[in-house]
């Protein structure tokens, strides 16, 4: 799977980069055959970033800067990064762990393995 290029939008216009969020995600949950929310191994969050890790720089205010995380079984598996440039465009970077992926899926399989042997062999 190749990982999207870095986009940058107008304000204004980050819901088309929103979209793309969605279907990078999307496309990873479909190639791995992960499944699909409301499923409790994955979900998708989104966290506001702290210039430096201050709160406080902001008055206790959000930046505009956001991590968007798709999660399973605890961990971030893919994520796009969303900041805004010195000229006030908004910019979206995407990443995602394929071997985080691959180990989470063997655990998960493993599990339901070893669960439908207990259900069989009470």
């Amino acid at each position: 799977m190749k990982t999207p290029k870095s986009i940058q939008y107008n304000t204004g216009e980050q819901l088309r980069g929103y979209r793309q969020i969605d279907n990078f995600f999307e496309e990873i949950i479909e190639k791995y055959k992960i499944p699909t929310p409301p499923h409790p191994y994955i979900t998708k969050r989104v966290e506001y970033l702290f210039p430096d890790g201050d709160s406080h720089l902001l008055g206790g205010m959000f930046s505009a800067d956001k991590v968007h995380f798709l999660m399973f079984m605890q961990s971030a598996i893919a994520s796009v990064i969303e900041t805004r440039t010195d000229s006030n465009r908004v910019q979206f970077d995407f990443f995602y762990n394929k071997e985080t992926i691959e180990s989470k899926l063997e655990l998960m399989n493993q599990f339901e393995k070893n669960t439908k042997k207990i259900l069989e062999n009470p």
